[in-house]
């Protein structure tokens, strides 16, 4: 009995002790602004028709720069770039995306976890399908991100976004809508100043 008593205030004594060594890491603050660029892949291909029913994604490239605390602490807003690529086939398009939006930010321990909205404009090379009603079309996009800090101003960023915008055909041999959702997974440093 006295030896318990002995342990279970030594283990109080100690607590404190041991307790103040266990200090969480510091918070990463917001940048002011960011730049990043990297690697993208968009899941569906654009050029879904029946006389040419490839499947598969495009490889291509994202950039965006982002002002993480423009509206508040956690509040800012970014402006997203991406061009995607098809290889083989009869039709090869070239797809780009020009988009903007609100984005929250917050951190999590050294690391910043993103949320944005954004909304622009999807440009096609003409290839996309013969009888396309349009080649440029709005979109609309809803992703998160996480950042991992390599560096005092470098990070690595992996981010995801589910885009609404297809396009249309006029002609009634294909398929008239062409994608008119897709998901894209985007990686690369980031650039904080």
């Amino acid at each position: 009995m006295i030896r318990a008593v002995a342990f279970a205030l030594m283990i109080t004594a100690a607590a404190p002790v041991v307790l103040s060594a266990q200090t969480m890491p510091p918070k990463q603050a917001l940048p002011k602004s960011e730049l990043s660029f990297g690697y993208s892949y968009l899941f569906r291909d654009y050029r879904h028709t029946q006389l040419n029913p490839v499947s598969g994604g495009m490889n291509g490239w994202d950039a965006a720069y982002a002002k993480p605390q423009l509206f508040g602490e956690h509040f800012g807003f970014t402006a997203d770039f991406a061009g995607y690529y098809a290889n083989g086939g009869f039709f090869t398009p070239q797809i780009y995306f020009v988009t903007a939006g609100p984005r929250y930010s917050l951190s999590a321990g050294r690391s910043i976890i993103t949320v944005h909205v954004l909304g622009g404009a999807m440009f096609a090379s003409g290839d996309v399908i013969a009888q396309t009603s349009s080649h440029v079309v709005p979109v609309f996009g809803v992703g998160g991100g996480f950042e991992y800090p390599a560096g005092r101003r470098w990070a690595w960023r992996a981010h995801c976004d589910w885009l609404l915008g297809g396009f249309g055909s006029n002609d009634t041999n294909q398929i008239s809508q062409i994608v008119k959702n897709n998901a894209r997974l985007s990686l690369g440093p980031v650039l904080r100043f």
